[in-house]
């Protein structure tokens, strides 16, 4: 009996390594030779845009299932190109012209900008864009200091995908602070889900929690559970109450890491009539000043964002608003990315001298 039970237990053992091993080699077979996984809000997107000026930006992207779309890697055009120009994105997505080390040296004072299309900085060479521009100011007041700002725009997005994005990839870059500059694409009209219901919707159609990793689980769970979306009226991408919502949710997770987080406070072309007060304020910039009204940011204590709308608003005391802005909507000239640039500068300059004092000797 005893040797009985102990080659069924032989037998048993046998048959699950065999049938581990033969899982092993599937799961290795479809990340290596299956389909990629998508997302069924590519296409809306590409639908959207093709045939239009903005249609070149589907050779620049690719299919992402949670992102639903990100930049593809090492993409490079003319000077000369319109909209989209110059350095693109490097071999990890992000509009910089070098790869960016996962792990900073330990005196390094890096900066995240993760955005959309303004923050990317279309219209513009890599090196006219904002984030180039605060990066290179810092440098010349503080030389010797090692300083990396990163742009991690991306053209399109709304704050649920840039802060996927950060959950995902952006804090793995290990930064000191992350600002986010978001509004535009989120109140658009989407497909009849908003990003975060998608998501949710999404993540309730995926296999259960244990086997998520897997991609095999997952093929096989949502070919019994296919997710599709409803017909119906349209609705905005990121309503104000799910802006609102994400922010928190930015902010706590930033908070968690002793990372500095702070949102920017976008301006865009009809906020501003000449020489008059703002008009046209939007929902969501509703929802970021009432955010920052209850924080505080940096050592001297002050509200906890960039308000690009009071910058604009002394900006167009001395230039016309078309000297600043690309379009009749939130892209900017170079002139512009250069009052974005002062107004990011004059917010985070106390944070990042304070960050030098605290710097390892």
């Amino acid at each position: 009996m005893t040797l009985f039970i102990s080659n069924l237990a032989a037998r048993l053992t046998f048959a699950f390594v065999v049938l581990a091993a033969g899982a092993a080699a599937l799961e290795v077979g479809v990340r290596s030779f299956g389909p990629v996984e998508h997302s069924i809000l590519f296409e809306p997107l590409a639908a959207h845009i093709r045939g239009t000026s903005a249609g070149k930006f589907l050779d620049l992207i690719v299919d992402d299932p949670v992102l639903f779309w990100r930049l593809a890697p090492d993409q490079r055009l003319p000077n000369d190109a319109h909209p989209f120009k110059g350095v693109i994105s490097n071999a990890q997505g992000l509009r910089e012209d070098h790869l960016i080390p996962r792990r900073k040296p330990s005196d390094e004072i890096r900066i995240l900008f993760v955005g959309d299309s303004c923050t990317f900085g279309l219209g513009s060479v890599h090196t006219n864009d904002f984030v180039e521009m605060v990066e290179a100011a810092l440098r010349e007041r503080y030389p010797g200091i090692p300083t990396e700002c990163v742009n991690a725009g991306v053209p399109g997005y709304t704050i649920y995908q840039g802060w996927q994005w950060l959950l995902r990839d952006g804090f793995d870059y290990d930064p000191d602070l992350v600002l986010f500059a978001f509004g535009w694409n989120d109140a658009k009209p989407w497909v009849g889900l908003s990003d975060l219901k998608y998501f949710q919707r999404m993540q309730a159609s995926g296999p259960p929690p244990g086997l998520r990793w897997s991609r095999v689980a997952r093929r096989i769970w949502r070919s019994l559970h296919p997710l599709e979306l409803p017909d119906g009226k349209p609705e905005a991408r990121v309503p104000p109450d799910e802006f609102r919502w994400i922010l928190g949710e930015v902010d706590a997770a930033c908070r968690k890491r002793g990372i500095d987080f702070m949102p920017i406070l976008w301006c865009y072309y009809d906020n501003l009539a000449m020489y008059e007060d703002p008009v046209n304020i939007r929902p969501i910039q509703n929802v970021m000043h009432d955010f920052a009204r209850d924080r505080t940011f940096g050592p001297d204590k002050t509200t906890g964002s960039v308000d690009l709308v009071a910058a604009f608003q002394e900006a167009i005391l001395t230039t016309q608003r078309s000297h600043l802005y690309l379009d009749r909507g939130c892209h900017m000239r170079t002139s512009g990315n250069r009052v974005v640039a002062d107004a990011v500068l004059a917010k985070i300059e106390p944070w990042y001298r304070d960050r030098i004092r605290a710097r390892p000797e």
